[in-house]
């Protein structure tokens, strides 16, 4: 336990470190919890760019990745040789404290979600950690073609240091900023403001349902950053009508990591498009976009080089190359028609079983979605709406003597609920599943209920807005770390072999390494397929699907694997 919190505490003085750099490119710098939280993001943004690149030339295997971290630094303690003088401020301190034993209440004890990691989340770290680039990797496992970029986080994240338990912390860490993020929003505002009743309403929500380390995958990362890219740009608003250039690029960066944590979340670029205005289009031409030029250009080229598409599975995108899947097993049009269709519940026809081009048909599968799914999300959605109702009540309580009134201009607030719907009206024609889209769904509902109670709830009392700040913050604490604590009582009899982390290597109880046995072609080896159950971190490249009979592999002088027809 004491190595799980030190671990913690140092990596979240490594990400403090690496996002110092990165916040001062993009010109912040004040030390307020909330700047510290975006600074600790920031560090993740960058440290996943710098994976995603070193992967094209190397795989990303102990010695690589702790020169990394010597290398980052070492040049910021160069750059920077006051940084640990002017970071021994009291409230940089707490904030490390505060995040490191979060991380380590998140994951100590923590379950890995089974299917999805064992399939395909964790092979694909261990992929990394082995490998540099894989071409036609998608031939193994199409789900290896919608990958995210905390894979990248996190295989960076296995070094001397941290060892192989390193690959867990990122998504914890990630998790512990944004919490701190809107919790340090809620309370340094003086007022209701929009952006601070949006925050207390997110809170709400990720105290209700997004308080669990096993239940993150692939899918709250890119959630979390959403709800932030959201916050950030309301905040801009409420300084000034005009959005300036820095927070355009705050902006930029968040929705762009967004996408690459979740590729659904592709709606969130279009934040970025609203913030633009003349000034920003006269000075747009500089390191900074062309940084975001390239986060993007490199992802894309990762995605042609592993999947022959630039959005794999979207078929109109793919490319005609000798790895593309055009017609073999699990090939591109099969795996976007049935992911789309699973989506909508195609599963659960009981008579006259359709296939599934048929079955997306005329809305046809509406019916099917709407007596299971939509009923799923309304268990979901409807006590966190109650809640907002309470809330609303409460305000009103307290709101019994008005000052004077605030004008709310609504006009301001169309781009950014409209940005909001359109990932919404998408999310449900293509893929009406919650995890794929409650990001969009509860920022509608937060922003909206914040647009109703700041345009008829006006002017409230400071004293009284603090102490409403106090009581959320307060009330946000205990109900995630007790959540925390009541899982780690009931887990803590239980003793593994890589107790108390996460298990990585299988889902039994010793942890041990799945069998795996490996597959040769033409006498070489081809790939390696597990035993019974997933492949998990065992050995690369590792598949636990069927694979097509006509796929063939090569290796170049440099190592560099490929995967092709």
């Amino acid at each position: 336990m004491i190595n799980l919190l030190i671990l913690s505490f140092l990596t979240v003085l490594f990400h403090l470190f690496v996002g110092k750099n990165f916040s001062k490119f993009l010109g912040t710098n004040n030390n307020t919890y909330f700047d510290l939280s975006l600074t600790s993001l920031f560090g993740l943004i960058s440290l996943s760019l710098i994976s995603l690149l070193i992967n094209f030339f190397l795989p990303l295997n102990q010695q690589t990745n702790t020169i990394v971290l010597v290398i980052l630094v070492l040049s910021l303690l160069i750059t920077n040789p006051n940084f640990l003088r002017n970071y021994k401020s009291k409230i940089v301190i707490n904030f490390v404290i505060i995040c490191s034993l979060g991380v380590f209440l998140m994951i100590l004890l923590s379950k890995i979600y089974t299917p999805d990691a064992g399939m395909y989340h964790i092979p694909y770290i261990n992929i990394l950690n082995e490998n540099k680039i894989i071409t036609g990797l998608s031939n193994l496992h199409h789900r290896y073609g919608h990958i995210s970029i905390m894979q990248y986080l996190s295989a960076l994240h296995f070094n001397y240091l941290f060892g192989i338990n390193g690959i867990v912390i990122p998504l914890a860490s990630l998790a512990i900023y944004s919490i701190v993020l809107f919790l340090s929003n809620i309370f340094q505002k003086k007022d209701l403001s929009i952006s601070n009743i949006f925050s207390i309403l997110i809170v709400i929500y990720i105290c209700w349902k997004m308080n669990r380390y096993s239940e993150y995958g692939n899918d709250a990362p890119g959630h979390f950053i959403y709800f932030i890219t959201i916050l950030i740009y309301l905040n801009a608003l409420e300084v000034s009508h005009k959005i300036s250039e820095q927070t355009f690029y705050i902006v930029a960066f968040f929705s762009i990591f967004a996408f690459l944590n979740k590729t659904f979340l592709i709606f969130s670029l279009l934040v970025p498009l609203i913030c633009l205005n003349r000034d920003i289009l006269g000075n747009l031409i500089n390191l900074k976009f062309l940084t975001l030029f390239l986060f993007l250009s490199f992802w894309a080229l990762k995605n042609i080089l592993t999947t022959g598409c630039i959005l794999f599975p979207m078929p109109s995108s793919c490319l005609n190359l000798s790895w593309t899947n055009f017609e073999g097993l699990s090939n591109v049009y099969e795996v976007s028609i049935g992911s789309e269709a699973w989506s909508k519940d195609w599963s659960n026809q009981k008579d006259n079983i359709l296939p599934y081009k048929e079955f997306l048909e005329n809305f046809y599968w509406v019916k099917f979605w709407i007596h299971n799914h939509f009923i799923k999300i309304l268990e979901i959605l409807l006590p966190y709406i109650g809640t907002i109702v309470i809330f609303i009540f409460f305000l009103k309580i307290m709101n019994k003597k008005k000052q004077r009134e605030r004008k709310l201009n609504f006009k301001n607030y169309i781009p950014i609920l409209t940005v909001i719907m359109i990932g919404i009206l998408v999310w449900f024609l293509k893929a009406p599943i919650l995890r794929y889209g409650y990001s969009y769904i509860v920022s509608f509902i937060a922003l909206s209920t914040a647009l109703i109670i700041s345009y008829n709830l006006n002017g409230l009392k400071v004293l009284k807005e603090k102490k409403i700040s106090k009581i959320i913050i307060f009330l946000a604490i205990i109900i995630i770390s007790t959540k925390q604590f009541v899982r780690i009582y009931k887990n803590f009899d239980v003793n593994y072999n890589n107790y108390p982390w996460p298990r990585y290597y299988s889902e039994t109880l010793e942890n041990k390494k799945n069998n795996l046995e490996g597959i040769f072609k033409n006498e070489k080896f081809f790939y390696f397929i597990p035993k019974k159950s997933y492949c998990f971190y065992s050995k690369s490249p590792c598949t636990s699907v069927e694979v097509d009979k006509n796929l063939k592999k090569k290796v170049n002088k440099y190592g560099y694997k490929t995967y092709y027809f």
